[in-house]
C-alpha cells in the first residue's frame, strides 16, 4: 500500500483504497475537524494516540441525541461532549435506536446505565465507556472533531476519489 505524507495545512485530499494518507500534525494540541465529503464511501482513520471515547447504545429514546450535547449517566454521573452520532438500527423517533455516541471528553466513568441531556432522561442505554485507540469510521458526509489532536493520523477510504477535509477548529470549542 502506498502512503504519501502531507502537512496538516493541505486541508483537501483524496483517499482511495490502495493509497493510504498519513497526516502530520506539526502543532502539538491542535485541533481539528475531519469531513467525509462522499456521497456514499466510508473514511476510516488510524491513529497513533487516543482519538476519543465511545458509547455503544440501545434504546434510543424518542428525543435524539445530537452533537455538542453533553451526555450524563443517570445512575454514575460521568459526562461527556458528544462529537458524532452514528445510528446503526431503528430511529429515535421509534424510540429504538442504537448506534454508538463519540465524545471528545470524559469526566467520571460510564457504568451499565441510562443516559440523560439536561433534563431528558433515558435517552439511551449503554453498557460501558470505550476508549478509541485504534480504527474510527466516518461515514459518507459525516464528520469527526479531534480535540488536542495527535502527531499522526493514517486515512484510508472505501472508495476511490473520495475527498477529506481536515479543518482546524477553535481549541476547547466547536465550530
Amino acid at each position: 500500500m502506498a502512503r504519501e505524507i502531507i502537512n496538516y495545512a493541505q486541508s483537501v485530499f483524496s483517499v482511495t483504497t490502495t493509497n493510504q494518507i498519513m497526516v502530520k500534525e506539526k502543532k502539538a494540541g491542535q485541533d481539528i475537524r475531519i469531513y467525509n465529503n462522499h456521497a456514499s464511501a466510508v473514511t476510516y482513520l488510524n491513529t497513533s494516540g487516543k482519538a476519543g471515547h465511545a458509547l455503544d447504545f440501545t434504546s434510543g429514546g424518542t428525543t435524539e441525541i445530537a452533537v455538542d450535547d453533553e451526555v450524563e449517566g443517570e445512575s454514575g454521573g460521568a459526562t461527556g461532549n458528544v462529537v458524532k452520532v452514528d445510528l446503526d438500527s431503528g430511529t429515535w423517533a421509534g424510540a429504538d435506536a442504537a448506534g454508538t455516541i463519540w465524545i471528545d471528553t470524559l469526566t467520571g466513568t460510564f457504568q451499565s446505565e441510562t443516559l440523560k441531556v439536561g433534563a431528558s432522561l433515558n435517552l439511551a442505554t449503554i453498557a460501558a465507556v470505550q476508549d478509541v485507540t485504534r480504527s474510527v469510521r466516518i461515514s459518507a458526509g459525516g464528520s469527526l472533531e479531534l480535540l488536542n489532536a495527535v502527531n499522526e493520523i493514517y486515512v484510508i477510504g472505501s472508495a476511490a476519489h473520495k475527498l477529506v477535509v481536515f479543518t482546524g477548529i477553535k481549541s476547547g470549542g466547536h465550530s
